[in-house]
C-alpha cells in the first residue's frame, strides 16, 4: 500500500526538524525513504542537509542521482563542477566527484571527456576502484582491448588486494586465446578471494582448461 501524501508530508517535516537539529543520519534516512514517492521533496530536503553539512558525500550523491534520473544532466554536471571547486584540496573527495561527473558525461555520450575525467579521478586517488572500472567499460565499448587490459593492470598495481581485476584480465586473455595467461589470472583471483563476484564462473573455466 502506497503511503498517503499526508504521511509523506509528516515525514518531510520530521526529516527537516532532524536536519535543523543537526541529527543528520536520522534526517537522511527519512529523506531517502521519500525518493520513490516524492522525488522533488526528497531533492529539496537533501539540499537542506547539504547546506547544513557540505561534507555529506552520500547526500551529494543522492542529489546527483535524482537529477540524473530525470535526465537533468546539465544541472547535475554544474553541481559537480561547483562542488569540485569546494573540495579541490581534498583528493579523496575530488576523485569521488570526478567519478560521478564521468558517469554523467557517459550518459550524455561525451565519451572523450568522460574518459579524461575518469583518468583524472584515478590521478587524484589511485586507490579508488570505481573510475578504473568505468574507464575499462569505456574501452570495452570502444573495442579497445589493449587499453582495457592496461587499466586492469594499473588497478592491480595500485590495489593488489583485489580479485576482480585478475578475473577480468583472465577473461580478456581467454578471448585472445592466451590460455596460460588466462589460467594464471583466474587462479590469482581465486587465491585472493574464493567467493568474489564471478568466482563460480572462474572455477568452471579453470576446470575446463
Amino acid at each position: 500500500m502506497q503511503p498517503s501524501r499526508k504521511t509523506n508530508k509528516r515525514k518531510q517535516l520530521k526529516g527537516k526538524l532532524f536536519a535543523y537539529e543537526k541529527k543528520l543520519d536520522e534526517a537522511i534516512a527519512i529523506f531517502q525513504s521519500l525518493v520513490k514517492e516524492e522525488p522533488e521533496a526528497a531533492l529539496e530536503n537533501f539540499e537542506i542537509a547539504l547546506k547544513i553539512n557540505p561534507n555529506l558525500m552520500d547526500v551529494f550523491t543522492n542529489i546527483i542521482s535524482l537529477h540524473a534520473s530525470r535526465k537533468d544532466y546539465k544541472t547535475a554536471l554544474d553541481k559537480c563542477d561547483a562542488y569540485l571547486q569546494m573540495v579541490e584540496d581534498n583528493p579523496v573527495v575530488t576523485s569521488i566527484i570526478l567519478n560521478l561527473k564521468g558517469n554523467l558525461l557517459l550518459a550524455t555520450k561525451v565519451i572523450k571527456s568522460a574518459e579524461n575525467t575518469f583518468k583524472l579521478a584515478i590521478e587524484k586517488n589511485s586507490q579508488f576502484i570505481a573510475p578504473y572500472l568505468a574507464l575499462a567499460k569505456v574501452y570495452n565499448s570502444g573495442k579497445e582491448g589493449e587499453k582495457e587490459l592496461q587499466i586492469y593492470k594499473d588497478l592491480i598495481k595500485n590495489r593488489p588486494d583485489q580479485a576482480g581485476p585478475h578475473s577480468f584480465i583472465g577473461t580478456l586473455y581467454e578471448k585472445k586465446g592466451e590460455q596460460s595467461l588466462a589460467e594464471e589470472h583466474y587462479k590469482k583471483a581465486l587465491e585472493l578471494q574464493n567467493d568474489f563476484d564471478g568466482a563460480d564462473e572462474a572455477k568452471k573455466i579453470l576446470e575446463q582448461m
